[in-house]
């Protein structure tokens, strides 16, 4: 899942990719706004990753097999696994300023203080809360938003205590599939919930960011040097947790993979090379976001770039 999202480099704070897991059973002509870049095919003829025909998006989230995205009049688009009712966000008059998608729903902050959500009602996830809030992450099948006095609400599916959040206030959250991730104004993490691989262990030190993937989490200090945990011998270890050695501005963690954003805007992909997710698209971005098999970034000037797994068409942006 991701954070706060805010397009000006480098004080860009992301949080972290979308955490999916795999299924279970039970987002004038001349303007450059208006012509979209070439599309990157690699060596195979097929496109490499795809991009939205319009500019101007406002924030990109990726899911297990489908998007969401704001759109430039605010509202939210969905593309990908058609199926599923998260694939449908309300319909017209909302302005949305975040957006996060889970396993079965979605959820978005409207006119920067009110949580919206809509998918599958499982364990009430759509039920959003009524609570002021002004930002929002969406795990697996709960969320979890920090009110406007910095303190944290979750609701939805709590098998693990994930929706049982610390008492205090803090700067920056992140919902990974089944444990969540905050951030103090000290820059000290926290994260709560499951813990099987010890992604809710993260270690002492003063942090800029912080991202919580499926059973790896991630958090960037003032340098732009990443810092992981999780990945232990009883979860496969793709390398999501691997340090790479370089700056970031901002970070996301997805199932087996870790995506960021350098400071010159480019981009780089770490963990599992399945469905070329390690295959980026040239920048620069302003941010990015991975999921299970995919991921999505949006450009400076508000094109939404897709790559990754598409049996769904999850990588097919309007």
């Amino acid at each position: 899942m991701r954070g706060p999202t805010t397009h000006a480099l480098p004080l860009l704070i992301l949080l972290a990719g979308a955490c999916t897991p795999p299924d279970d059973p039970p987002g004038d002509s001349d303007s450059p706004a208006d012509t979209a870049p070439p599309q990157d095919t690699g060596d195979t003829g097929e496109p490499a990753s795809t991009v939205s025909s319009g500019g101007d998006w406002r924030d990109v989230s990726t899911g297990p097999n489908y998007t969401c995205a704001i759109q430039p009049d605010g509202n939210a688009a969905c593309w990908g696994y058609n199926t599923m009712s998260a694939h449908i966000p309300p319909m017209g008059g909302h302005e949305y300023t975040v957006i996060d998608v889970g396993f079965h729903s979605a959820c978005a902050v409207e006119d920067g203080i009110e949580a919206r959500c809509w998918g599958d009602d499982y364990e009430g996830l759509p039920d959003e809360p009524d609570d002021a809030i002004h930002h929002l992450s969406t795990g697996r099948h709960h969320a979890c938003a920090l009110r406007t006095d910095g303190s944290v609400l979750c609701w939805g599916a709590g098998w693990d205590a994930q929706t049982v959040p610390p008492e205090g206030s803090y700067t920056q959250l992140d919902a990974g599939s089944e444990h969540n991730c905050a951030l103090d104004a000290d820059g000290a993490v926290t994260c709560w919930g499951s813990d099987r691989s010890g992604q809710a262990s993260p270690p002492a030190g003063s942090f800029a960011q912080v991202a919580a993937g499926d059973d790896h989490s991630c958090a960037l200090d003032s340098a732009g040097a990443v810092t992981c945990w999780g990945c232990s011998e009883d979860i496969i270890d793709e390398g999501q947790c691997a340090d790479p050695g370089e700056a970031f501005v901002s970070i996301s963690a997805g199932a087996t993979n870790t995506c960021g954003v350098r400071t010159d805007g480019s981009l780089r992909c770490w963990g599992k090379d399945h469905y070329d997710l390690l295959d980026v698209p040239e920048g620069p971005f302003v941010l990015v976001d991975v999921g299970r098999d995919h991921a999505c970034a949006l450009d400076p000037e508000g094109y939404v770039h897709c790559w990754g797994q598409n049996g769904k068409g999850q990588i097919n942006p309007p």
